[in-house]
């Protein structure tokens, strides 16, 4: 059974592709609930998946962030 990553993991150009959508995206999302985070608040994402809506967050308002999830993207793997 391969896994529901195989492209990800297997081909560099679709992994580039996908993560160029899901960081538009992450930023469309952030941009939305932006005005209902303050500065200070903790957060937690549960079911992160790729990481990129915490980490555009992160980016936008430096909040301090727990990101939960029960499987590894790969694309997870280019987010320190």
């Amino acid at each position: 059974m391969s896994s529901p990553f195989y492209l990800l993991e297997n081909f560099s150009f679709t992994r580039k592709a996908m993560k160029n959508q899901y960081m538009k995206r992450a930023r469309q999302i952030v941009k939305r609930i932006s005005p209902f985070i303050n500065e200070k608040d903790k957060i937690i994402d549960i079911g992160t998946g790729t990481g990129f809506v915490a980490k555009s967050i992160i980016e936008r308002k430096k909040n301090k962030m727990t990101c939960v999830d029960v499987h590894l993207n790969p694309l997870c793997k280019s987010i320190p």
